[in-house]
């Protein structure tokens, strides 16, 4: 799905809370590429705030918990 981005702010927090640096690389239509430094196996929270939908009326905060792969 297509979205917009405003003042977009990507986090990164493992399950302890802590906080990763995060580098916007590129933001597309659809998807954003984003790099940090995170352990292999590990979970981590990303959280990408700034964004909608084409047809949506606000800006909102996504967030997605995942494991870390190599």
């Amino acid at each position: 799905q297509k979205v917009n981005w405003k003042k977009t702010k990507v986090t990164v927090k493992d399950a302890k809370g802590k906080s990763y640096k995060v580098r916007i690389i590129k933001r597309h239509k659809d998807d954003i590429e984003v790099r940090v430094k995170l352990k292999e196996g590990k979970k981590y929270t990303v959280k990408v705030s700034g964004v909608k939908a084409r047809n949506a009326s606000n800006y909102t905060s996504i967030s997605k918990t995942f494991r870390a792969v190599d």
